[in-house]
């Protein structure tokens, strides 16, 4: 397999493409989840469950007038899909964000950051970024950046970088996280790289000269990389 078949690159989203909320959510938690319900941690009103590769946040204290069944209590979910290939090799139990939602009335509260934080402290998985990101997906891998115990990294595909911009990559302390023969070229080497980033203004900027996290164009073959490191 070609590196550039399993790295996604991050396309900045066209305002208005996804915004989520309500319409985005299943509501009612079965007789079945509604025992696995566990509270967030730090005291928070708000528990959460995990079906599948969705986590789910729910409000059980949830107003009753605002259900129309008495488990229609779930205000946010983060929809992930486990990453195949061989990146998942190189970056074991690596999971691909898809899309997160949170109900309008629920907004501003730490639901989104705490989706993350149950995926990464909790659940130990390791994630990668969307292909496409909206402003605000942008804002919140911003944030992850700057938690202690988040180890925060780009990935890059040899084949769209040339032979400078890859020794800037090792010299800059990035490594070479996977590599394997090419199909197409018996003496050739495909490659994956994990370079540095750093926080922009609003978004995840690479150290890199030459090489951008972001791009208005769908086939940059960058990707994001956010791991918990603390125990």
């Amino acid at each position: 397999m070609r590196a550039e078949e399993f790295v996604a690159e991050i396309e900045r989203a066209e305002q208005g493409l996804y915004t989520g909320g309500k319409e985005e959510l299943p509501f009612t938690v079965d007789t079945k989840n509604m025992r696995r319900i566990r509270l967030l941690p730090g005291g928070s009103r708000f528990g959460y469950y995990v079906e599948g590769n969705v986590i789910y946040i729910v409000d059980p204290k949830k107003p009753r007038e605002q259900r129309e069944r008495p488990n229609d209590i779930i205000v946010a979910k983060l929809h992930l899909e486990r990453a195949g290939g061989d990146l998942a090799q190189a970056i074991p139990n690596l999971y691909q964000v898809e899309t997160i939602t949170v109900d309008e009335q629920y907004r501003r509260q730490g639901l989104a950051r705490s989706l993350y934080g149950i995926a990464l402290t909790i659940l130990k998985y390791t994630l990668m970024a969307g292909s496409i990101q909206t402003a605000g997906g942008r804002r919140m891998w911003q944030m992850l950046h700057s938690i202690p115990g988040v180890e925060m990294f780009g990935v890059v595909d040899d084949y769209i970088i040339d032979d400078k911009i890859a020794q800037t990559i090792l010299k800059r302390g990035g490594r070479v996280i996977h590599q394997a023969p090419s199909e197409f070229d018996a003496d050739e080497t495909d490659r994956v790289y994990a370079f540095p980033i750093r926080a922009g203004r609003n978004e995840i900027l690479s150290q890199i000269k030459g090489l951008r996290v972001y791009d208005d164009m769908d086939d940059n073959g960058v990707s994001l990389i956010a791991k918990w490191t603390s125990r």
